[in-house]
Protein backbone atom coordinates (compact mmCIF):
# COMPACT_ATOMS: atom_id res chain seq x y z
CA UNK A 1 0.00 0.00 0.00
CA UNK A 2 1.61 3.29 -0.71
CA UNK A 3 2.21 6.16 1.54
CA UNK A 4 0.31 9.14 1.34
CA UNK A 5 1.95 12.16 2.61
CA UNK A 6 -0.40 14.39 5.19
CA UNK A 7 -1.71 17.42 3.13
CA UNK A 8 -3.83 20.01 5.33
CA UNK A 9 -6.78 21.42 3.12
CA UNK A 10 -6.39 25.09 2.44
CA UNK A 11 -9.31 27.42 4.09
CA UNK A 12 -10.70 27.26 0.99
CA UNK A 13 -11.10 23.73 1.11
CA UNK A 14 -8.79 23.10 -2.37
CA UNK A 15 -5.60 21.15 -2.32
CA UNK A 16 -2.22 22.46 -3.52
CA UNK A 17 -1.14 23.88 -5.54
CA UNK A 18 0.53 21.38 -7.28
CA UNK A 19 3.92 22.22 -9.29
CA UNK A 20 1.91 23.17 -12.44
CA UNK A 21 0.16 25.93 -10.17
CA UNK A 22 -3.15 23.49 -10.17
CA UNK A 23 -5.35 23.47 -7.19
CA UNK A 24 -7.77 20.52 -6.63
CA UNK A 25 -10.98 20.58 -4.74
CA UNK A 26 -12.74 17.45 -4.15
CA UNK A 27 -16.78 17.23 -4.47
CA UNK A 28 -18.43 16.30 -1.62
CA UNK A 29 -21.08 13.61 -3.82
CA UNK A 30 -17.39 11.44 -5.28
CA UNK A 31 -16.51 10.94 -1.91
CA UNK A 32 -16.80 7.77 0.54
CA UNK A 33 -18.77 10.13 3.05
CA UNK A 34 -21.56 10.69 0.58
CA UNK A 35 -25.04 9.55 0.06
CA UNK A 36 -24.84 6.80 -2.47
CA UNK A 37 -25.10 7.79 -5.83
CA UNK A 38 -25.68 5.21 -8.65
CA UNK A 39 -24.67 7.87 -11.22
CA UNK A 40 -21.13 8.77 -9.04
CA UNK A 41 -18.08 7.56 -8.95
CA UNK A 42 -16.73 7.01 -5.45
CA UNK A 43 -13.66 7.70 -3.90
CA UNK A 44 -12.55 5.20 -1.36
CA UNK A 45 -9.29 7.44 -0.55
CA UNK A 46 -9.18 9.85 2.03
CA UNK A 47 -9.35 13.68 0.47
CA UNK A 48 -5.65 13.94 0.93
CA UNK A 49 -4.94 11.20 -0.70
CA UNK A 50 -7.32 12.53 -3.80
CA UNK A 51 -5.08 15.08 -4.08
CA UNK A 52 -1.81 12.83 -4.00
CA UNK A 53 -3.43 11.22 -6.75
CA UNK A 54 -4.22 13.91 -8.87
CA UNK A 55 -0.96 15.53 -8.08
CA UNK A 56 0.94 12.82 -9.61
CA UNK A 57 -1.24 13.04 -12.79
CA UNK A 58 -0.69 16.75 -13.14
CA UNK A 59 3.01 16.84 -12.13
CA UNK A 60 4.20 14.02 -14.16
CA UNK A 61 1.56 15.31 -16.94
CA UNK A 62 -0.53 11.94 -17.00
CA UNK A 63 -3.02 14.29 -20.15
CA UNK A 64 -5.02 12.32 -22.59
CA UNK A 65 -5.81 14.29 -25.02
CA UNK A 66 -8.55 12.37 -26.45
CA UNK A 67 -10.39 12.72 -23.24
CA UNK A 68 -9.37 16.16 -22.31
CA UNK A 69 -8.47 14.70 -19.18
CA UNK A 70 -5.62 13.49 -16.75
CA UNK A 71 -5.64 9.85 -15.97
CA UNK A 72 -3.62 8.67 -12.52
CA UNK A 73 -2.82 5.01 -11.50
CA UNK A 74 -1.00 3.85 -8.44
CA UNK A 75 1.20 0.88 -8.19
CA UNK A 76 0.72 -0.33 -11.40
CA UNK A 77 -3.16 -0.47 -10.78
CA UNK A 78 -3.03 -2.71 -7.77
CA UNK A 79 -3.55 0.20 -5.50
CA UNK A 80 -7.91 0.52 -5.62
CA UNK A 81 -8.98 4.17 -5.68
CA UNK A 82 -12.98 3.80 -5.86
CA UNK A 83 -15.94 2.06 -3.91
CA UNK A 84 -16.54 -0.20 -7.11
CA UNK A 85 -12.29 -1.92 -6.98
CA UNK A 86 -11.58 1.47 -9.97
CA UNK A 87 -7.99 1.60 -9.97
CA UNK A 88 -7.90 4.78 -12.18
CA UNK A 89 -8.13 8.52 -11.38
CA UNK A 90 -9.77 10.64 -14.12
CA UNK A 91 -9.59 14.92 -14.06
CA UNK A 92 -11.06 16.43 -16.43
CA UNK A 93 -9.63 19.48 -17.69
CA UNK A 94 -11.53 22.64 -16.45
CA UNK A 95 -13.02 25.06 -18.72
CA UNK A 96 -11.72 27.70 -17.40
CA UNK A 97 -7.87 27.67 -16.81
CA UNK A 98 -8.06 29.59 -13.38
CA UNK A 99 -10.91 27.00 -11.99
CA UNK A 100 -10.17 24.00 -9.21
CA UNK A 101 -9.70 20.40 -10.85
CA UNK A 102 -12.11 17.83 -9.63
CA UNK A 103 -11.83 14.30 -10.11
CA UNK A 104 -13.11 10.74 -9.70
CA UNK A 105 -12.69 6.94 -9.52
CA UNK A 106 -13.27 5.37 -13.08
CA UNK A 107 -12.97 1.67 -14.69
CA UNK A 108 -11.34 1.18 -18.09
CA UNK A 109 -14.54 0.34 -19.28
CA UNK A 110 -16.31 3.79 -18.70
CA UNK A 111 -13.24 6.12 -19.46
CA UNK A 112 -9.66 4.84 -20.60
CA UNK A 113 -6.51 6.64 -21.22
CA UNK A 114 -5.21 7.18 -25.16
CA UNK A 115 -2.64 4.92 -26.42
CA UNK A 116 -0.01 8.01 -26.50
CA UNK A 117 -0.54 7.79 -22.51
CA UNK A 118 -0.70 4.16 -22.26
CA UNK A 119 2.82 4.41 -24.29
CA UNK A 120 4.39 6.93 -21.82
CA UNK A 121 3.49 5.31 -18.87
CA UNK A 122 4.90 2.11 -20.00
CA UNK A 123 7.77 4.45 -21.04
CA UNK A 124 8.46 5.50 -17.69
CA UNK A 125 7.63 2.12 -15.67
CA UNK A 126 4.49 3.75 -14.52
CA UNK A 127 2.40 0.37 -15.72
CA UNK A 128 3.38 -2.99 -16.94
CA UNK A 129 2.08 -4.39 -20.42
CA UNK A 130 -0.06 -6.92 -18.40
CA UNK A 131 -1.40 -3.56 -16.82
CA UNK A 132 -2.15 -1.53 -20.04
CA UNK A 133 -3.02 -5.09 -21.97
CA UNK A 134 -6.03 -5.09 -19.04
CA UNK A 135 -6.77 -0.98 -20.23
CA UNK A 136 -6.51 -1.67 -23.60
CA UNK A 137 -9.64 -4.57 -23.04
CA UNK A 138 -11.32 -1.92 -21.57
CA UNK A 139 -10.99 -4.93 -17.96
CA UNK A 140 -9.22 -2.81 -15.17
Amino acid sequence: MPSFPKIVQNKDKTFGPTLMGHFYQPPFYHNRTAAPNPDKHTWLIKLNEQYEVFRLADEGRWLCQDSKALFSIIDDGKFVLGSEDEVLGFFRVPVNINDTWHGFPVKSEDKAPSSDLLDFWIKNKIISNITRIRIERRAL
